[in-house]
């Protein structure tokens, strides 16, 4: 049995949620002058399992010309540590299941965003940094609220699970 059977065994999966590894949302407003307004490649937790980094709808464009354009994503990206080295250490762990308890620290989120400014010169934001714990909370199950978190590094998936089986 493989250590991901095995923890699906011993823990109820309540939800799962595939992780975008750098995914990347860019628009160009720079009409070939200036940099185009990229997050840059981000790993996106896909909450609602469409396989794309979800971005707001639009608003109505300025009639400004220089008005600053932005793109922003509405799904979180893990932040800190970094994906690809908590994959690193669940290599070097030969685990690839990790969760906050044998991590021994909270990950982090944010939603990423991006504003192309005046002179075309672009600036990253990191809106809503939180823990990974506020993510699971959102979408945890009202019969289980010890619910928690772990990541399937070998089929990148974020796993919010019920500790207590």
């Amino acid at each position: 049995m493989s250590a991901i059977d095995a923890f699906r065994a011993k823990h109820p999966v309540l939800q799962s949620f595939p992780i975008l590894r750098a995914a990347e949302v860019s628009k160009d407003f720079s009409a070939g002058w200036g940099d185009p307004c990229s997050t840059g490649p981000i790993d996106v937790i896909d909450l609602n399992g469409d396989g794309v980094a979800n971005q707001p709808e639009a608003p109505k464009r300025s009639s400004r010309r220089d008005a600053p354009q932005e793109v922003r994503v509405n799904e979180p990206a893990l932040h800190a540590p970094s994906y690809a080295k908590l994959c690193q250490l669940a290599e070097e762990q030969g685990q690839p299941i990790l969760t906050q308890e044998n991590l021994g620290t909270s990950l982090y989120v944010y939603n990423p965003r991006v504003v192309q400014l005046e002179d075309k010169s672009t600036q990253a934001f990191r809106d809503d940094y939180r823990p990974l714990d506020a993510v699971v909370a959102e979408h945890f199950d009202p019969k289980h609220p010890q619910a928690t978190w772990a990541l399937d590094t070998e089929n990148h998936m974020l796993l919010i699970y019920d500790p207590k089986g």
